[in-house]
């Protein structure tokens, strides 16, 4: 589950790959009493090779879109997408601001928490 590709067993894992369903399953989790986890691309994060007593939930929701208000575009990626997919999307449809941040393994919806930044430009 991680970019080093080190770990024990899972007992519980999940991987939604619609806004609906993670969304469904992230209710489902929370609202027990067992312990849980997010995992977004796996690569900021080292595990033990001990078994892993809880329930992942693996954010494997993709996609991109925006939406023009006059000259303002707001771009929406949901939280599984690949970070460089988004910087890549941004560029090749003539948007500019995220090309300092091209090359940081990640996702989308982990980006704001991991606070993502390089050469001057950051993200939160």
């Amino acid at each position: 589950m991680t970019t080093l590709r080190v770990g024990g067993s899972i007992v519980d894992y999940r991987k939604p790959s619609t806004r609906a369903d993670l969304i469904s399953t992230f209710h489902e989790v929370s609202s027990g009493r067992s312990p849980w986890f997010l995992l977004g691309g796996g690569s900021n994060i080292v595990v033990s090779d001990a078994d892993f007593d809880a329930t992942v939930i693996h954010v494997a929701t993709t996609g991109i879109d925006s939406h023009t208000d006059g000259d303002r575009v707001l771009v929406t990626a949901q939280a599984g997408e690949s970070w460089d997919a988004l910087v890549e999307w941004t560029v090749s449809n003539g948007l500019s601001g995220l090309e300092a941040l091209s090359g940081i393994p990640g996702t989308v919806g982990a980006s704001p928490v991991q606070n993502i930044g390089a050469y001057g430009t950051d993200l939160a």
